[in-house]
């Protein structure tokens, strides 16, 4: 059970990570 919660905060995780990376690489533009 534990390590399906770790693997969903995991992909969250990235995908939050990456949301804010294209929103800086929009700023930069």
């Amino acid at each position: 059970m534990s390590s399906i919660n770790i693997l969903n905060m995991r992909s969250v995780f990235s995908s939050l990570s990456a949301r804010r990376k294209k929103e800086q690489d929009k700023g930069q533009h």
